[in-house]
């Protein structure tokens, strides 16, 4: 028999092939980027104002303020040692898009978020040389001059003085719901983050309020951030 009849003798068998899966290219579950809690760009913001600077650890602040808070965020900048730049000029509304809204406080201060380092820098290009560094001086300057209280008092000087209390806020006690501020680690932002469970060993697990969709995470409590009391967020 020649290897021809063999072949033609010979059943076939061939693998199942599923009409309704023709064509259709495998589903692939795309990885998740722990750097998505970067700074989203969002076109639809309507910034005429920037308050940046940098705290007293030197970690970066930055955010926008729409043109009603803008006379109000100004005077924060002040007071803060913060300095403004105009959202209007060129090249500054694109990088308006990276960063968070920023609030005006009734106390005159404002909320300015963490922004990456990199960003920060990119906001420095557009400010005169020194800026950030002459508005804080200013400020420093300012609450140097301002005269004491008539009746003698002094200002607070922390959280705990000003809120009453004779120790610092007790990280222990954070439970599950309670609304933190988290960051993924190095110049990452702080995010609002709502603590869903409590671990072991000083751990909890939060939620990123504002990214649902995002995976949950791991932190110690001493590595989260608390809100003043008065922040609206």
């Amino acid at each position: 028999m020649t290897a021809q009849q063999i072949i033609q003798n010979r059943p076939i068998s061939l693998a199942p092939v599923s009409i309704l899966a023709a064509g259709r290219p495998p589903q692939i579950k795309a990885p998740v980027a722990l750097a998505l809690k970067q700074e989203k760009p969002n076109g639809n913001i309507d910034a005429a104002f920037i308050v940046l600077g940098r705290d007293e650890a030197g970690k970066a602040h930055a955010s926008w303020f729409d043109a009603a808070d803008r006379p109000a965020a100004e005077a924060a900048a002040r007071a803060m040692g913060f300095a403004g730049l105009c959202a209007a000029a060129d090249g500054v509304r694109d990088l308006a898009g990276h960063l968070p809204r920023g609030r005006v406080f009734a106390s005159g201060r404002a909320f300015v978020p963490f922004v990456r380092a990199s960003l920060y820098q990119q906001l420095l290009t557009h400010l005169p040389e020194g800026a950030v560094e002459a508005a804080r001086a200013a400020a420093e300057a300012n609450a140097a001059e301002t005269p004491a209280p008539a009746d003698g008092s002094k200002p607070a000087a922390s959280y705990a003085e000003a809120s009453g209390k004779e120790e610092r806020p007790d990280w222990k006690k954070l439970k599950k719901g309670d609304l933190v501020l988290a960051t993924l680690g190095g110049d990452e932002p702080w995010y609002p983050a709502i603590i869903v469970d409590e671990k072991s060993n000083g751990l909890v697990e939060v939620r990123w309020r504002d990214y649902a969709d995002d995976p949950n995470v791991i932190r110690r409590r001493e590595h989260l951030a608390l809100l003043h009391p008065d922040c609206p967020v």
